[in-house]
């Protein structure tokens, strides 16, 4: 239930939904990251998944790489720019992702939303920045097709690690008839942006995906982070 009162059951709940998270915290050093990556585990332990989580963000070091693996993790090899069709439902979370990755986890699962739900930092505050560069082009096609339940802070130490933070789904059909089916993908100028949150700096391009999906095909002329 959200918290207008509504109630929406995400088909995520009866047929087993998959986790996918496009910022992978770098919890070797950031207390931030790690509240990230203990709220990111503890969700993944209360989802029950039968597939691995799949993880992906280019600022992970060798040694947390390995501990990811560790715990049952399993490392995306390349860049997929967001841009991942899934064919089951999928959560995906992404906390202080760039907005071109969400554009492109929007865009690329246009052909059925209602499979996608997104856990992250508000979808309608993107869409107030200025969009100079057109790397909203997807989530302005479905504006207003989304419910937002947002996700407040339980206390201060967190507001960096989850400020702006909601559980984002598309229950209306008519998203998917809105949603353009031509458009060119945000590639990685767009999206490898640079945020400050509290008094570390990190890469906002990174992400780690829960989905036992094949990795779909990368956008034309990405580089491989991996």
């Amino acid at each position: 239930m959200a918290s207008d009162g509504t109630s929406y059951r995400w088909p995520g709940s009866r047929y087993g939904a998959r986790l996918a998270d496009y910022a992978a915290p770098r919890f070797g050093g950031s207390r931030i990251s790690q509240y990230q990556f203990a709220f990111l585990s503890l969700l993944a332990e209360q989802c029950r998944l039968a597939s691995p989580v799949m993880v992906y963000d280019p600022m992970l070091d060798v040694n947390e790489r390995a501990y990811l693996e560790e715990v049952g993790f399993v490392n995306v090899a390349r860049n997929e720019e967001g841009w991942r069709p899934v064919t089951r439902p999928t959560l995906f979370f992404m906390p202080h992702c760039g907005r071109a990755l969400y554009n492109n986890v929007v865009g690329s699962n246009a052909h059925d939303l209602s499979r996608i739900c997104i856990m992250g930092n508000r979808l309608d505050r993107y869409l107030e920045m200025d969009d100079e560069d057109g790397d909203s082009c997807f989530l302005r096609e479905v504006r207003g097709a989304w419910v937002t339940d947002p996700c407040p802070a339980a206390f201060d130490d967190e507001d960096c690690a989850f400020n702006d933070f909601a559980l984002q789904w598309f229950p209306s059909p008519d998203a998917v008839d809105r949603a353009p089916r031509s458009m060119p993908v945000t590639t990685s100028s767009n999206i490898i942006k640079t945020w400050q949150v509290g008094t570390t700096w990190r890469q906002a391009a990174g992400g780690v995906v829960m989905s036992a999906e094949s990795p779909a095909a990368a956008p034309p002329s990405v580089d491989d982070l991996a």
